[in-house]
C-alpha cells in the first residue's frame, strides 16, 4: 500500500523498444497517452485490474488491441521481534528488530515511551527497562502505526558450577581437575550474560572436623587443591557463601552453593 509499480504494454513480436500508443481506466477516469509506460500507485488493499488498449499502425490502417493488467495491494505489516526471546529482561540490554511491509528501514521509526531508554545500534534497537510489568513498542511509518505490548521480568538468577555441576555426584578423577568456580544463567535462560565468582569458601567434611578453606577469586587455592585431592570415593565437598558480580559491573551478590559428591 502506497508502492509504485511500472508497468509497460507491449506485444510479443515487435520492437521492443518502440513506443506505442495507449489508453486504459485509472479509475473511471480514462487516460491517453502516446508512451506504452506507466505507474501504478498502490492506493487501495487487494486485488486490483487495469484493462485498456494498444493501437498499433497496420497494413490496413489503424487497429486498437485490447490489454489488462492485475496487480495485488497488500497492506503494510509491521513486525516487531527480539531474536533472543519473546519477553523483556530488566536491567538487561534487549535487543529489538522492528520493521513494515513495504516501507524502507529510513522510512521507519520505532519508540518505547514507557522504556528506561531505547537506543539504536546498526539495524537493531536496544531497550532496558526496570521494574515496569508490561511496556509498549511502537513501529510509525508514514501514518502506518504497528503497536505490541511485552512482559517485563526480572533476570533469570545465575547458577554455580564447579566442574560443570552445581549438585550431585562427580568422579573424583573429573574433580581433581576443576580449577575455579563458575557462575553462569541457569540452563533454561536464553540470555548471554557473563558472570564471575568474587569470592567463596570450600568445605570438605572428615571424621576430624569440617576442613574450611577461603578463596577472594574465582580461583581454588593451593590450598584447596591439595585438599580435593585427598577426597576418597564417597567424601563431600561443599562450596558456600559464593558471591558474585556481572561482568562489567562492580555490584557483588550472593548466589547458592555447590554440593558435591566424590565416587
Amino acid at each position: 500500500l502506497g508502492d509504485t509499480i511500472g508497468v509497460r504494454v507491449g506485444i510479443i513480436a515487435y520492437d521492443s523498444t518502440a513506443t506505442y500508443p495507449i489508453k486504459y481506466l485509472l479509475g473511471s477516469r480514462e487516460v491517453k497517452s502516446d508512451n506504452n509506460r506507466f505507474v501504478v500507485k498502490g492506493s487501495s488493499v487487494g486485488t486490483q485490474s487495469i484493462n485498456g488498449s494498444l493501437t498499433l499502425d497496420l497494413a490496413d490502417g489503424k487497429k486498437e488491441f485490447p490489454w489488462s493488467f492485475d496487480y495485488t495491494v497488500g497492506k503494510p505489516i509491521g513486525t516487531i521481534s527480539l531474536p533472543e526471546y519473546n519477553i523483556l529482561y530488566s536491567n538487561y540490554k534487549n535487543v529489538i528488530e522492528a520493521s513494515i511491509s513495504g516501507f524502507s528501514s529510513t522510512d521507519v521509526r520505532v519508540s518505547c515511551p514507557s522504556c528506561v531508554s531505547f537506543t539504536k545500534s546498526g539495524d537493531k534497537y536496544i531497550a532496558k527497562v526496570t521494574n515496569q510489568k508490561e511496556v509498549e513498542i511502537r513501529v510509525n511509518a508514514k501514518g502506518t502505526v504497528f503497536v505490541r505490548k511485552y512482559k517485563v521480568l526480572p533476570k533469570p538468577r545465575p547458577i554455580a558450577l564447579f566442574v560443570n555441576k552445581s549438585y550431585g555426584s562427580v568422579r573424583k578423577g573429573v574433580m581433581v581437575q576443576g580449577t575455579k568456580l563458575m557462575v553462569k544463567p541457569p540452563p533454561s535462560s536464553p540470555l548471554q550474560i557473563s558472570y564471575i565468582a568474587t569470592s567463596f569458601t570450600m568445605e570438605i567434611p572428615t571424621s576430624r572436623g569440617i576442613l574450611e578453606f577461603r578463596s577472594s577469586s574465582q580461583y581454588l587455592t593451593t590450598n584447596m587443591v591439595k585438599a580435593l585431592k585427598s577426597i576418597k570415593p564417597g567424601g563431600k565437598v561443599y562450596f558456600t557463601n559464593v558471591k558474585y558480580k556481572e561482568v562489567g559491573s562492580s555490584k557483588i551478590k550472593p548466589i547458592s552453593g555447590v554440593n558435591l559428591k566424590a565416587i
